[in-house]
């Protein structure tokens, strides 16, 4: 009887553990996709990441040199500019041609 009370009692404290480790979770990070067919190495994606953390509301920036595409991840409740974020890219001598926002996609330089 005792070693079934104990068992009841280690999986309610995991299911306990479990839960709270859920509600936890934060919520994935939002991002903007940059589409560049003129990036070729690391040294082209820290040329840009220097003028792309620079942009009010970017967190950090990763890159996908296969997919020549770089990813703008957004500060928690934070959007950067659209437009600044092309315009970061071309500060850093190269091309955008496509970007993915949240708020829909661009194949020239955003307005805003």
């Amino acid at each position: 009887m005792k070693t079934v009370m104990k068992s009841c009692l280690a999986l309610a404290v995991v299911a306990c553990v479990a839960a709270v480790a859920a509600a936890q979770t934060p919520a994935p990070a939002a991002y903007t996709r940059v589409v560049l067919d003129d990036i070729h190495c690391m040294g082209c994606a820290k040329k840009i990441n220097g003028k792309v953390i620079a942009v009010p509301g970017v967190a950090e920036m990763r890159v996908d040199l296969k997919a020549k595409s770089i990813w703008a991840m957004h500060k928690p409740g934070m959007t950067p500019s659209p437009k600044a974020l092309w315009e970061a890219v071309e500060a850093a001598d190269h091309q955008p041609t496509r970007m993915d926002t949240p708020a829909g996609s661009h194949t020239s330089k955003p307005r805003s």
